[in-house]
């Protein structure tokens, strides 16, 4: 999703560096999308974005593995997988997209009076001082002249984007003339949280190999498997017949010797290492940093016999076994409070970026066309960018 960006991509994106051979005057007006300018500061925020997101789209698509630190060389050969274009043309349409969305988002929250509270604009100015002072975003802007307040707007683009978002897609405010006019419903939300998140109960009991006296490795044997499943399933029975997670988790707990049920330990065995682990009431989301744990579990809806509520055991790497229950969120007012806002945008953001590009559409746009030219990306040294943002 292009509109919402997380606050780190915004604020990695103004680590750019620009090695144009002419001079330029600060504070040029590029394009005007309504009553809103862009100026050269602004233009090339959205043109590393842009080329961002052509990276990433290339990388993910790409049946090749992409060298670690590929060079802009690398990509400048490659082609956008969804229209055939290349880096300089796709990216050079990109940042014109991105520009119209600005201001349309620019021009919707004029119409609807739609700003940022003191707090909210304190936040994103907290963000900005933060990463153009301690970041070392300061030492690549200032030079070509793309001044703090230009950064500090980049930020609160941001925040006024998602506030904007949730003028139409939250519930709407008595006190606020327009407000939720795209609201999701209580219904759609519950049918969809599902999706969103996956909240569960979980022993997990992973088999590894052990060492001989000669250091010689032992593979786990099919009846430690069978063992191991066999003592999982037995949990998941008594539990399926009324005895508490809690309890089979206090149980499992003694048996390993360990006082914290929530944290990995090792079961002493003479015949194998067990890895325990076990969970209470764990929700994993897609907006989680690393999906891994969201992915596997979602994935154990698949499993044959499948319940909300009952416990099952199922595999998730070799020799890892768990005895699982998932629950289901529709029911379960406090998720479906607590994630409200996020299922929102889950369901919507793809909407919301469709109909800020046909706002855009029906916004009168002016391009300079020899400072687009003259901005190309071509000129842009974003290989030097990506290595100080790394820094």
């Amino acid at each position: 999703m292009k509109v919402f960006k997380s606050v780190a991509a915004v604020l990695l994106s103004a680590a750019m560096i620009i090695s144009l051979t002419a001079c330029h005057k600060k504070g040029e007006t590029v394009m005007t999308v309504g009553e809103t300018t862009i100026d050269s500061g602004l233009y090339l925020a959205f043109q590393y974005s842009a080329y961002s997101e052509f990276i990433s789209d290339v990388s993910a698509s790409s049946e090749e593995s992409v060298p670690s630190g590929a060079s802009y060389s690398y990509f400048n050969d490659k082609t956008h997988p969804d229209d055939g274009l290349s880096l300089n043309d796709w990216v050079n349409n990109r940042t014109k997209e991105l520009v119209k969305e600005y201001g349309a988002v620019k021009e919707l929250c004029r119409q609807n009076n739609i700003t940022l509270t003191v707090a909210e604009q304190d936040t994103a100015d907290q963000y900005a001082e933060a990463y153009w002072e301690n970041q070392g975003v300061k030492m690549y802007y200032e030079d070509y002249g793309v001044s703090y307040s230009t950064y500090k707007e980049t930020i609160a683009y941001n925040f006024l984007t998602s506030k904007l978002f949730s003028f139409y897609y939250e519930k709407a405010d008595d006190a606020v003339a327009g407000s939720g006019s795209k609201a999701v419903s209580d219904e759609e939300i519950a049918g969809a949280i599902n999706n969103y998140a996956v909240l569960a109960d979980h022993i997990d009991n992973k088999l590894s190999a052990t060492y001989d006296e000669d250091g010689n490795s032992i593979a786990v044997s099919d009846e430690e498997r069978d063992a191991a499943k066999a003592k999982l399933q037995g949990y998941a029975d008594r539990i399926n017949k009324g005895t508490s997670f809690d309890t089979i988790k206090a149980e499992f707990a003694a048996e390993s010797g360990s006082t914290d049920t929530d944290t990995s330990s090792t079961v002493p065995s003479s015949d194998t290492a067990t890895s325990i682990y076990t969970a209470t009431a764990k929700a994993y989301t897609k907006n989680d940093s690393d999906t891994t744990n969201y992915n596997l579990f979602n994935g154990f809806k698949d499993t044959e016999g499948f319940e909300y509520g009952k416990a099952m055991v199922v595999e998730g790497d070799t020799d890892d076994f768990k005895m699982v229950i998932i629950y289901d969120l529709s029911k379960d007012p406090y998720y479906l409070e607590t994630y409200r806002s996020a299922v929102i945008r889950d369901l919507k953001t793809d909407e919301f970026e469709d109909f800020l590009k046909t706002e855009a559409e029906n916004i009168g746009v002016t391009e300079n066309s020899s400072l687009i030219k003259f901005y190309s990306p071509s000129k842009i040294d974003f290989d030097k960018a990506r290595q100080n943002a790394a820094s």
